[in-house]
């Protein structure tokens, strides 16, 4: 007849103490687990309220920008109609007023760009897409207005020009892109370029590509 093997009460002692440590190790395992899991979910639920402030935000702020931009527009059309008709004695008080309405709805612009930039950086973090819509545009046009607005905000004595190259001037573009890129680049150039430099803006057609400088 078989007996059972009798073991000795260290052996048994020490194969407990092994099950008891695995079943630690492991249930601390899930519970470091669970903790990252957790915060995984509270950072991105506080990132998804932290986009809707900061939309919400921009709105808030955008939309009185172009209430005043345009009340100032009109302020000062009006001013230059009345300005009109006085005798030039008169008229000569109203050109710092002037100079404050420009300055006035060129800062708002600004904010209003700086606004529209931040929110495409939203949207495109939250998987937008790009949508253009090309209509037929005056490049001529648009160059030396380009050129025209970069000249106030280069350093004193920076050549500013505008080079358009032979052929047509039209072309099929989307034009709020072709504008922000446009001034983008040109306000780099402006603040790059020291005293005494120049900024040349050059058009010109490139046959052996789809592109256009």
């Amino acid at each position: 007849m078989d007996l059972p093997l009798a073991r000795c009460p260290a052996c048994v002692r020490q194969a407990f103490n092994h099950t008891r440590c695995f079943i630690r190790d492991d249930t601390g395992r899930r519970v470091r687990e669970a903790r990252v899991e957790a915060l995984l979910k509270e950072t991105d639920r506080s990132l998804k309220l932290l986009d809707a402030f900061v939309s919400r935000t921009l709105h808030l702020v955008k939309t009185p920008c172009h209430v005043v931009q345009q009340s100032l527009g009109l302020l000062a059309s009006n001013m230059r109609a009345l300005v009109g008709r006085m005798p030039k004695a008169e008229a000569a008080f109203f050109s710092e007023t002037d100079t404050l309405l420009e300055a006035s709805m060129k800062q708002l612009s600004d904010v209003a760009d700086l606004i529209n930039d931040a929110s495409d950086v939203m949207r495109f973090e939250q998987g937008a897409v790009l949508q253009t819509v090309p209509v037929p545009l005056p490049l001529k046009v648009i160059g030396r207005s380009a050129v025209d607005h970069v000249k106030d905000l280069a350093k004193p004595r920076v050549r500013v020009a505008f080079e358009f190259e032979k052929g047509p001037s039209v072309a099929s573009l989307d034009a709020k892109i072709l504008h922000r890129a446009l001034d983008q680049l040109l306000k780099n150039a402006a603040e790059a370029t020291p005293e005494g430099g120049s900024i040349t803006l050059k058009v010109r057609r490139v046959w052996d590509a789809r592109a256009r400088e």
